[in-house]
């Protein structure tokens, strides 16, 4: 049965990848189509333009990111336990989408005010995500009083620059080591 949800979700995925692949500029909606399995009119009869495609998919990015996150890091009981599974699904996502990352950061202020702002918002929906869980941490007593947007948006700036640095750069650490190592630097700093 033919499913219009469905078939969008699939060219959003498709774009995913050819975005990712090859940047915003050399991608060809052509091969998008291929990729999702529809003719190129198809895509048209869901998005605009490849502009307009590009949004839907950062926007539907962001939201399953976002989503994803926030159920992950709700299973966690602690302050710290929250922070490490954030630290995990952030080099995840990495490992999985750094390619489109990339090109979100090199090509979202060439694209116009709605692809940053986007970006913006989602940036600052996971920055709250972070003021509460360092938050908990206060109220139960394992951080002491801090600025939560400074203390968030340190830990968030050093995650994303580590797990750049090993997705361009590689690193012979395990993540695991790498979560440790950070999260005893980190902890120790803010820790009563």
């Amino acid at each position: 049965m033919y499913d219009p949800q469905q078939k969008k979700k699939d060219i959003l995925m498709a774009a995913l990848e050819i975005f990712g692949r090859d940047g915003f500029y050399k991608a060809k909606v052509s091969d998008i189509a291929k990729q999702a399995d529809v003719g190129k009119g198809t895509i048209y009869e869901y998005f605009d333009s490849k502009k307009n495609l590009f949004e839907e998919m950062v926007d539907f990015c962001g939201y399953k990111g976002l989503e994803y996150l926030t159920e992950e890091i709700n299973k966690e009981e602690s302050a710290i336990e929250k922070l490490k599974k954030y630290i995990l699904i952030e080099s995840q996502v990495m490992e999985e989408y750094g390619d489109i990352i990339y090109v979100f950061i090199q090509d979202s202020n060439k694209l116009g005010d709605n692809v940053k702002s986007i970006l913006m918002d989602y940036r600052q929906k996971k920055i709250e995500i972070m003021k509460d869980v360092l938050q908990e941490g206060i109220e139960v007593g394992a951080f002491k009083e801090i600025s939560l947007e400074v203390t968030a948006l340190s830990f968030m700036g050093a995650i994303h620059h580590l797990l750049f640095n090993r997705k361009i750069f590689g690193s012979p650490k395990e993540i695991e080591d790498i979560i440790q190592d950070f999260l005893e630097i980190f902890i120790n700093g803010i820790k009563k």
